[in-house]
């Protein structure tokens, strides 16, 4: 059954969305979901967004280091999610800071499709991160 954004967050949000979070401090994860057609067949990462927002985000970034968490996504998408997402990140945030961890900073970009400033911001994004390894989800067919 698919989600919608009406319906919220899975319960499972917070804990999934930190449990992806790097364990070195210079390493990126990177999730990217690309368009979405009737012809497109599901990939990995649009199986992961779908795993961390209950729905299908397409057209959408994430970027994990252990300082930040990055989403990047259209200003429609990220109108919606945002609220829910700060919520259950709070939460998360607070059961962590119980038992002595911390979690990452949470960061939105909206991006303008006519825009460049998505790049911009992901270039000081990455300087800021003194990033030296980048780990990227291939866009392999998810099967099953």
């Amino acid at each position: 059954m698919r989600g919608s954004l009406e319906a919220g967050l899975p319960a499972a949000f917070a804990e999934r969305f930190t449990g992806f979070v790097p364990t070195t401090p210079e390493a990126l994860h990177v999730v990217m979901s690309g368009k979405n057609d009737e012809e497109a067949v599901e990939h990995k990462t649009s199986a992961l967004f779908h795993w961390f927002f209950a729905f299908p985000l397409h057209e959408s970034c994430l970027l994990f280091t252990q300082k930040k968490v990055v989403l990047a996504a259209s200003e429609k998408k990220t109108a919606y999610l945002v609220p829910m997402m700060l919520k259950a990140l709070d939460v998360r945030r607070k059961r962590l800071a119980e038992s002595g961890h911390q979690m990452p900073e949470f960061e939105v970009i909206a991006m303008n499709k006519d825009g460049d400033d998505f790049e911009t911001e992901l270039k000081e994004f990455l300087e800021q991160a003194e990033v030296t390894t980048c780990l990227h989800m291939r866009k392999e067919e998810h099967i099953g």
